[in-house]
This record gives structure tokens, C-alpha cells and sequence, in this order.
């Protein structure tokens, strides 16, 4: 039986606490908090690896089979590796209360605080009535995780977003006849095309904002604001609650 529902499951459940955010370094999964990572996860030839932080229950876990100190000198500060073969190997309970803990470990305590005293955020955290649609956003991105994020933080705020690839010619006729109220270009996943859409777009839509998120430095911001002057460059992913504010403010 394929890992994979469950490892998209708990990284779900990871991404529904406050201001956590997913990208993808090194070819892995991680979900952070304020630039820290609380959760590694990753598929290799169908076996499930999670890395998580466990300050209290980590002795514990280590006496498993299938977990063992956190390599590159995480150890230290309490890092597990899982190695999880099968869907039976430990129960998803147990998975997310590790989770649970790793955030608590690694989350300012300004976020901590808003947690329930035990136990994760129910699934039911972000649900209820959805507000009704104020404008849409284009969202340039290669990665379908951030974009299906991105979809669902700004839909919180009443934006709605629209995934786009390359600069084709319909999808710029499009985009011509109805224009989105910004661009977001997601700068750690698609910054040579979004840099060519950003450019062809203002050609014939010469106000419309444009965004660079996930700008990894101040190098980056430079090269960036070299080739599309006036732009504006955010640290944070497409997604993050804190740029999705920023920029629903502007546009709104």
C-alpha cells in the first residue's frame, strides 16, 4: 500500500498551524514556522521519512525500531528520523502528536500560546463560511503544493487565485482581457518564466502590481528589481498568511 495519502495527510496536519508554510530544499518536503523547520518529510522507493524535533519524548521514540538519532548534528537538539515502511508501522495518532511536538519546540511562543493546552489543531481549525470574492491574484509558480496554499490563504481574505504556468499566448490574452489584481511570482520556484510573464504582462498592463515571493537574499532582491523595476520582493512563499495580508491590504 502506498505512503503516500499518509505523508500528504500529516503534512496537511502540519500545515494547519499558525503561520506554518511548506517548500521543498533539497528535493524534501519541509514545513516551517517564522524560517525554521519543524517537519522533514519525504518519499523514497515507497518508504516514508520523517524528521521531527522531540525535546520531551525523544528517548522514548528512539527505543523503536524504526526511529534513530537525526544525522548532521540535529541529534543534539532532540531531532528523530522515522523510517516508516507501512502504513502500520506506528499509528498516525502517535505521528501527530510527534508533530505536534516538533512545532511547540520550534514555533515562537507567541504562536505556542494560542495552541490548545494539549493535542494538535483540529482538522476543523481554518474551516467555516468562506468570505465572498473581493479580486484574484495570479500565483507563477512550479510547485503545485505552494500554489494549492497560496489558493487556500488567499481565499481566507476573499482572494481568489489563479495557478499559472508559462507565458502562453492564450493565457496572456486572457490575463489581458481580465486582468488579475497583482502577480505573484514565486521567486524559489519559477523565476526565469516569471520574470518573462512579469515583462510581457506589464507591456500591456502597465500598472499592475508584481510581487517576487520567497526572495531567498538581498542579491536576489537586486537582480530581480534589475530586471522588473518598481516590484515588490517578499521573503516569505506564496502562501505564507503574512505576505497574503500584505498584499490583500494593497489590493483590496
Amino acid at each position: 500500500m502506498s505512503l503516500e495519502p499518509l505523508a500528504q495527510a500529516l503534512r496537511e496536519q502540519a500545515l494547519r498551524y499558525p503561520e506554518a508554510y511548506e517548500e521543498s530544499p533539497w528535493g524534501e518536503r519541509v514545513v516551517k514556522v517564522n524560517d525554521r523547520i519543524f517537519l522533514f518529510s519525504g518519499l523514497m522507493d515507497g518508504v516514508l521519512h520523517l524528521t521531527v524535533r522531540l525535546p520531551h519524548s525523544g528517548f522514548t521514540v528512539l527505543a523503536a525500531p524504526f526511529a534513530k538519532p537525526a544525522g548532521y548534528g540535529l541529534a543534539r537538539t532532540g531531532w528523530v528520523s522515522l523510517t516508516l515502511d507501512s502504513a502500520r508501522t506506528v499509528s498516525r495518532d502517535e505521528l501527530v502528536a510527534w508533530i505536534d511536538e516538533s512545532y511547540r519546540a520550534v514555533a515562537p511562543r507567541r504562536l505556542v500560546a494560542g495552541l490548545p493546552p494539549e493535542g494538535p489543531p483540529p482538522a476543523t481549525a481554518h474551516r467555516g463560511k468562506l468570505p465572498p470574492v473581493k479580486a484574484r491574484v495570479a500565483v507563477a509558480s512550479d510547485d503545485p503544493l505552494r500554489c494549492g496554499r497560496a489558493e487556500t490563504e488567499f481565499r481566507r481574505v476573499g482572494i481568489q487565485v489563479m495557478a499559472l504556468g508559462g507565458p502562453r499566448p492564450e493565457l496572456l490574452e486572457g490575463l489581458e482581457a481580465d486582468p488579475p489584481a497583482a502577480l505573484i511570482v514565486d521567486a524559489g520556484r519559477r523565476t526565469p518564466a516569471g520574470i518573462e510573464l512579469a515583462r510581457v504582462l506589464l507591456e500591456s498592463i502597465p500598472e499592475l502590481p508584481i510581487v517576487f515571493a520567497g526572495v531567498r537574499d538581498a542579491r536576489m532582491e537586486r537582480q530581480l528589481l534589475e530586471q522588473i523595476p518598481g516590484a515588490r520582493c517578499i521573503r516569505k512563499p506564496p502562501g505564507d498568511p503574512a505576505l497574503v495580508q500584505a498584499v490583500a491590504q494593497a489590493i483590496l
